[in-house]
């Protein structure tokens, strides 16, 4: 079990403030990711990157706000994309969600 840990931590991919833009937008890329909304395609991006040994040593609630930005990025006609980034700047509160979702 030692041998795994060392095999997997010397091909990790250490991905940081300073890289997550360009890291996360190239995985989409290479590997032909359609971005619909969050909750569909960037969990899955996130997911699919920690399977293939990206390591993120960023906060939580950091990753969630870039998800939601690059979400809206590659599709900003999907309405749930910009209410969820607009949410994630306190631009927009849970009730006018609500509001939305009653419609």
């Amino acid at each position: 079990m030692p041998d795994e840990i060392e095999r997997m931590t010397m091909h990790s991919k250490i991905v940081n403030l300073e890289n997550i833009h360009d890291l996360t937008y190239k995985f989409i890329g290479e590997n032909n990711m359609v971005i619909v909304n969050f909750e569909e395609s960037m969990t899955q991006v996130y997911l699919d990157m920690v399977q293939r040994e990206y390591r993120f040593v960023v906060d939580r609630e950091l990753i969630h706000e870039i998800f939601c930005e690059i979400a809206y990025r590659l599709n900003p006609n999907d309405p749930l994309n910009r209410d969820r980034l607009l949410m994630t700047i306190g631009m927009m509160d849970d009730s006018d969600d609500d509001d939305i979702n009653d419609n």
